[in-house]
């Protein structure tokens, strides 16, 4: 079951937004409930029984710590334990096998005997619920909300389906009143169900149809990348993984306003960034958040010297690439930007840039700004493709081939994947990577608020909605169209 599939976009999605508005908070939260476990059981039914035992010993361990404090004892050994247990769960699912693997690997060049590997397959969502669950622990260890008594919701916090499976990564403290009660309203609704479309739109029209090329590239041996062939596919992996991965967000953002829940925003334009610092302001916003407020500041954060600062952050983007897989593709993805962010916090290089905005003028930075720009973009593209490569070696030589290093035997021409399907996404793509919609969605209204001055206001509201609803429809019947031809594609981060 995904958001994408037909049986969830035109059977079980409308009947439960038709069922929800017309119930009562109680039977609400037991329907949102009930459509959470079958969404995840359509999903993964062999892991539905893991998420339901996480559930049940975080709600079992938030009780023992409210219980605790209460008394005015110490909770913080219940809370230890519970985040290990948490911890452990993702440790035994994510890299048992990586581990073993490993360990096999050194046992044979000694002639010991390898281990069995079993066969261990991720729940859906594993890393983002365990994170949410830990959120859980640590904010009612702070007396930043309070355990919930009953467990059925928990495990709307928990599992709720729109976020279950790829976030955004909620926080306790944010999520806890909204639980148990929360304000509907048919105007959020249509919101809700508007930005759900969006989303779609994202990830199938734009995400979707530059994939096709990226596949390709990345299937690719290092000996038959040339130069322009690699950077079509560094940069078009760029613009897949965030229309893929943000068009999830504001499906899972819609949909939860189309059931009353408020989450985090996770993207704000990222590639518009003219710094390392500011693409993880503007990036995955509630995976930064989640590091800095549950590991980054206990660590001492920025209260701390520099050089221990500059651990903190190194220890957070090493397990920032550690936590999306058990592979040394992401843990150098993760020290790639820690070396970044770092290095812009040397003392040399802030003055360095205090010097020059005080001699070009902190408001006519006409020439170090796009500089800051193309340096930022170049981090972030090499990035993606050690975070794109199976392997370190096949990471090393794409982009050896970017740079013309490479060792090509023979040519793969840009022009074999290149389709006018795929040019006209990456162009859309690149558009609207930066703020362009708003901007033209504002020249709509300001276009609409010009004939409504010249009729009733009821004439006004009826064409801004018709504008609306025309525009929604006809993104929607083009993305079922390319999914109706294409298939589903995976959401990139439904991996992790």
């Amino acid at each position: 079951m995904t958001f994408t599939s037909p049986l969830f976009l035109f059977a079980l999605l409308p009947i439960l937004a038709i069922l929800y508005s017309f119930l009562n908070p109680l039977w609400r939260n037991i329907l949102i409930s009930l459509a959470s476990l079958v969404f995840y059981i359509l999903g993964d039914p062999t892991a539905t029984l893991v998420l339901l035992v996480l559930v049940t010993v975080n709600w079992a361990f938030g009780l023992a710590i409210d219980y605790l404090k209460a008394g005015g004892r110490n909770a913080n050994w219940v809370a230890g334990l519970a985040i290990a247990c948490n911890l452990a769960g993702l440790g035994y699912y994510k890299y048992a096998v990586p581990a073993l693997e490993t360990l096999n690997a050194i046992l044979s060049s000694s002639a010991i005997t390898p281990l069995t590997v079993p066969n261990i397959i991720p729940p859906l969502g594993i890393s983002f619920v365990t994170f949410t669950a830990i959120s859980y622990i640590v904010d009612i260890l702070r007396g930043d909300a309070a355990a919930y008594r009953n467990p059925n919701h928990t495990f709307i916090f928990l599992a709720l389906f729109p976020k279950v499976i790829a976030g955004p990564i909620t926080t306790f403290k944010s999520m806890a009143g909204q639980i148990i009660t929360r304000e509907w309203s048919l105007r959020t609704a249509c919101y809700g169900g508007a930005r759900f479309i969006l989303g779609l739109a994202k990830k199938v029209i734009i995400g979707d149809t530059i994939g096709v090329a990226v596949n390709q590239i990345f299937s690719l041996p290092p000996e038959q990348l040339t130069a322009p062939v690699a950077w079509i596919g560094a940069i078009g992996f760029t613009l897949q993984l965030y229309f893929d991965f943000s068009g999830y967000s504001d499906m899972a953002i819609g949909l939860g306003r189309v059931f009353g829940f408020r989450f985090i925003e996770n993207f704000n334009y990222p590639y518009i960034s003219t710094s390392v610092r500011e693409f993880w302001r503007r990036w995955h916003i509630s995976l930064t958040n989640w590091f800095r407020e549950y590991l980054y500041i206990p660590l001492g954060g920025n209260r701390v010297g520099r050089l221990r600062m500059y651990g903190n952050l190194m220890i957070v983007f090493l397990l920032c690439g550690l936590w999306h897989g058990a592979n040394w593709t992401f843990i150098v993805w993760g020290a790639w930007h820690g070396l970044f962010l770092i290095m812009e916090r040397l003392p040399g290089v802030q003055r360095l840039g205090e010097a020059v905005e005080s001699v070009t003028g902190a408001k006519h930075l006409y020439i170090f700004t796009p500089l800051k720009y193309v340096y930022t973009m170049l981090v972030v593209i090499l990035g993606w493709v050690f975070f794109r490569s199976s392997s370190l070696a096949q990471a090393s030589g794409f982009i050896q081939a970017m740079f013309g290093q490479g060792s090509a035997t023979a040519i793969a021409l840009p022009g074999w994947y290149l389709s006018n399907s795929v040019i006209m996404a990456l162009a859309l793509g690149a558009i609207l990577s930066w703020p362009v919609a708003p901007r033209l969605l504002a020249v709509g209204r300001g276009v609409i608020a010009a004939i409504a001055a010249k009729t009733t206001p009821v004439f006004s509201e009826a064409l801004t909605a018709a504008t609306a609803f025309i525009a929604l429809a006809i993104l929607l019947l083009l993305s079922v169209m390319m999914l109706t031809s294409r298939g589903f594609q995976p959401f990139i981060y439904a991996q992790f």
